[in-house]
């Protein structure tokens, strides 16, 4: 996909505000995103065990989408939501 490409699916996105909600659980560090984010998406983390913390490190730009999410993670897992505007993956 080469960059005019992409910017047209971004501007065809922005126009129609297509809304997405994502959601899982992951244990490790790398949240990968189930839709490609035009703009970078509200993150909700809630960690899963006893006395775990987490915390989001970045939301990560990859071919002009936010595709994932880097996490400091010290519970079991996480539950996460990604909230945002967005195309299919």
């Amino acid at each position: 996909m080469n960059i005019t490409d992409v910017e047209r699916l971004i501007a065809t996105a922005q126009h129609s505000n297509n809304k997405f909600m994502d959601y899982g659980t992951v244990s490790g560090t790398t949240i990968t995103f189930k839709h490609k984010f035009v703009s970078m998406p509200t993150l909700l983390l809630t960690p899963l065990g006893t006395g775990g913390t987490c915390a989001v490190i970045s939301i990560d730009l990859t071919d002009g989408f936010y595709a994932s999410a880097t996490i400091e993670l010290s519970a079991t897992s996480v539950d996460w939501i990604a909230i945002g505007t967005g195309i299919g993956a």
